[in-house]
């Protein structure tokens, strides 16, 4: 799921997929919505991304 947000003590709007910053920052919400709209494709790929995998997922102790 790829949501619009403002980020913190910003200005700016990124695009995000959980915990992950998807590539893109934006001056306002509705130019993220159109660059979201315009490139969905390039978006979903970013989103299921190994690195926002990584990001999204529970950290686990590995005990040697």
């Amino acid at each position: 799921m790829i949501i619009v947000a403002q980020k913190r003590n910003s200005r700016t709007w990124i695009l995000t997929a959980g915990a992950y910053a998807l590539p893109g920052k934006f001056k306002t919400e509705a130019a993220a919505l159109e660059a979201l709209a315009a490139n969905p494709g390039f978006y979903r790929y970013w989103a299921g991304s190994i690195g926002a995998s990584v990001a999204n997922s529970t950290p686990q102790v590995v005990k040697a």
